[in-house]
């Protein structure tokens, strides 16, 4: 809603969203995206943005942006995938983020262990720090 606008603004098919983080001083929203594999049975996707146009322009130029799925994820940090998304700063500049990592240390056969870790990651410079403990 803004003023007496409203959209409804949807995943695409086969896809859901969860986990919404909204930056309070920025017109921008994060969300956590979803495949649908299967009935009630979702893989991890990607970090999409969502971003409002400046008030005073209608809401309906709302642009969705996937900013962070499993290509960009390998880049970065290897195998892993997004566990959490647990908040986002005013400016919607960083967000923290929990992965899971996958670790072969501990693996027999083909099976593989996952690592969770918590990080800072910088959307617009598309960088990942991690919190160390």
């Amino acid at each position: 809603h803004r003023g007496t606008e409203q959209i409804l603004v949807s995943p695409p098919p086969k896809v859901i969203w969860s986990k919404m983080a909204v930056a309070t001083s920025a017109n921008i929203a994060y969300l956590l995206a979803h495949d649908e594999v299967g009935h009630w049975m979702y893989n991890p996707r990607s970090l999409v943005r969502l971003s409002l146009p400046k008030n005073g322009e209608s809401i309906s130029n709302c642009t969705q942006t996937e900013i962070l799925g499993h290509a960009a994820l390998s880049n970065l940090v290897g195998g892993a995938f997004i566990n959490e998304l647990d908040g986002v700063s005013d400016d919607g500049n960083r967000l923290l983020l929990r992965l899971s990592l996958q670790d072969h240390t501990n693996a027999f056969g083909y099976s593989s262990y996952f690592t969770r870790k918590i990080y800072y990651y910088y959307p617009v410079e598309n960088r990942l720090d991690e919190i160390l403990p």
